[in-house]
């Protein structure tokens, strides 16, 4: 599992997105935590249809004919952040033959740009 960025900075009242890479065979289920809450897009609060998580497939070839990488990723983006989302959130990445998780953190990025 790899991910760009760890720390993730994200301006208020933006939106924010925090992905995630995998590499697996058979494709892998990716899971958003926030505390012990799995989200899913049709995670409900005040703000309704703040959360989208979308995935995606890409094959890689590793230059042997008989075999090809599947690399995998999801993204959680969150619409409209605010205070309360600025926390760490773990991903949980499994298939049949396993699992593998990591935490992304997302803090308060001025709204201002710096000189």
């Amino acid at each position: 599992m790899r991910v760009e960025r760890d720390v993730v900075a994200a301006v208020i009242r933006h939106s924010a997105a925090l992905t995630v890479y995998a590499a697996a065979e058979p494709e892998p289920r990716f899971t958003f935590y926030n505390g012990s809450t799995p989200l899913t897009p049709m995670t409900t609060d005040s703000r309704t249809g703040r959360v989208d998580i979308t995935a995606d497939t890409e094959a890689d070839s590793t230059g042997v004919d008989w075999k090809t990488v599947f690399r995998y990723s999801s993204t959680l983006t969150l619409s409209n952040v605010d205070v309360w989302d600025l926390t760490e959130y773990r991903i949980v990445v499994d298939n049949e033959y396993g699992s593998n998780q990591t935490l992304l953190r997302l803090i308060q990025a001025s709204s201002y740009p710096t000189y």
